[in-house]
């Protein structure tokens, strides 16, 4: 079986983005959120995604991942991803070797209510780790990364003394959605249960590429 999918990757999917307004005394204490990160964080925003790829290069997965706001690295400030969970190894592997994204394993329980609600579970050797409900709203809207500015959609990682620059491209369809019951687990997933929710989009049908990034040594 293969285990070596480089960059650039294409995908499919569905997913949920939510923005929490940022609270940097609540992102400096939590445990979850990595040393390295903390040191010089600035948090206007805070980012939670749950995504159902369909399809990738590493075949379909799904993912839980935190953006707990942005740090500096070689001289530009740009958001990174502290926390995530994916269902597959090989994405795990791959999402650390190609982009220096710290993923780690999980089991996702992904419901579809009748209502059109949804619900997803989130455990890691049998511990939970997040849940959460949501409900989308009204009707669905074209979206699309090349409307967004380049600081906002660049992203930047750390990974064992290297310095991974990469800007994902996506689109879809959107439309608003409500956020219900969230539960992270203490020790296992940054603490959200309390945070402020800005807004939620409930993507649909996009397509995605992360590309080859641009690595540097720290």
């Amino acid at each position: 079986m293969q285990n070596n999918f480089p960059a650039p990757w294409n995908l499919t999917g569905r997913g949920l983005i939510v923005l929490f307004k940022g609270n940097q005394m609540a992102t400096l204490g939590d445990s979850c959120v990595p040393r390295h990160v903390k040191g010089n964080l600035k948090s206007p925003l805070r980012v939670l995604m749950l995504v159902d790829y369909a399809s990738s290069d590493a075949g379909p997965y799904q993912e839980l991942l935190f953006m707990p706001g942005s740090i500096e690295l070689l001289g530009k400030r740009r958001f990174t991803i502290s926390n995530i969970f994916v269902s597959s190894m090989a994405s795990v592997i791959n999402g650390r070797a190609n982009w220096g994204i710290p993923k780690n394993l999980a089991d996702f329980e992904w419901e579809t209510r009748p209502d059109g609600s949804q619900r997803v579970c989130v455990r890691s050797e049998g511990h939970p780790v997040f849940e959460m409900d949501w409900q989308g709203l009204g009707f669905r809207f074209p979206v699309s990364t090349r409307i967004a500015p380049k600081p906002f959609k660049t992203l930047v990682q750390q990974w064992e003394g290297q310095c991974f620059t990469y800007s994902p491209s996506a689109a879809g369809r959107a439309r608003y959605a409500r956020v219900g019951e969230i539960k992270s687990r203490s020790g296992l997933f940054p603490a959200l249960e309390r945070a402020e929710v800005l807004t939620a989009f409930e993507i649909a049908d996009f397509q995605m590429t992360f590309p080859i990034p641009d690595i540097e040594a720290l």
